[in-house]
């Protein structure tokens, strides 16, 4: 099977590769909508596929994710003027109870620092089966 990303061959390359071009790919895009519309409010959600909290779990993992592709990200955000706003240890305040979260919101630092809340909530059980492996995330801007 071929694996493609923006018309090339990536078969050969290993998951966090492809991560990590991800980023990269984000990374122009974010700067181009930023010199694009430079006076906009943006925001950006999504599976992040990384865990940003510093949880340690009882079996002694941390993170999900790779240290690489944490600073990759944060560098990709601050150069186009935008932190991550669900940065926060939702496992420890008891609102998540067996995960930390891999989606994540983020914002321009205009928009950020109209913040108001920012929230998780549990994947729901639809029957026997969770409706998804992955937690819920908003917030509310002011």
């Amino acid at each position: 099977m071929v694996y493609r990303s923006r018309g090339q061959d990536v078969s050969e390359m290993r998951g966090w590769q492809l991560h990590y071009e991800t980023i990269s790919k984000l990374q122009e895009d974010l700067l181009a909508l930023r010199k694009r519309f430079p006076t906009h409010g943006l925001c950006l959600g999504g599976d992040l596929n990384q865990s940003r909290d510093g949880y340690v779990w009882p079996w002694g993992r941390q993170w999900y994710g790779t240290r690489q592709g944490r600073e990759l990200l944060t560098t990709c955000l601050s150069q186009a003027d935008m932190i991550c706003v669900t940065e926060q240890d939702f496992t420890s305040t008891g609102k998540l109870k067996n995960k930390s979260t891999i989606d994540h919101l983020c914002l321009t630092r205009s928009w950020a620092s109209r913040l108001l809340h920012v929230d998780v909530w549990e994947a729901e059980l639809l029957g026997a089966e969770p409706i998804s492996d992955h937690n819920g995330v908003y917030l509310n801007l002011g």
